[in-house]
């Protein structure tokens, strides 16, 4: 039992790292996209 409940322990790490890794990779990408989408909502607000 204290063997399983390390490995669960384990791959819930790994899985928090994957998901953290996931999320900054994706933002990293998006980040571009995300500017030009606000600044068009600006835009259109301005006029």
């Amino acid at each position: 039992m204290e063997k399983k409940s390390k490995v669960l322990v384990l791959i819930f790490l790994v899985a928090i790292l994957v998901s953290i890794f996931l999320v900054y990779k994706r933002s990293f990408v998006d980040k571009d996209f995300i500017i030009e989408e606000t600044t068009e909502e600006i835009v259109e607000e301005m006029e």
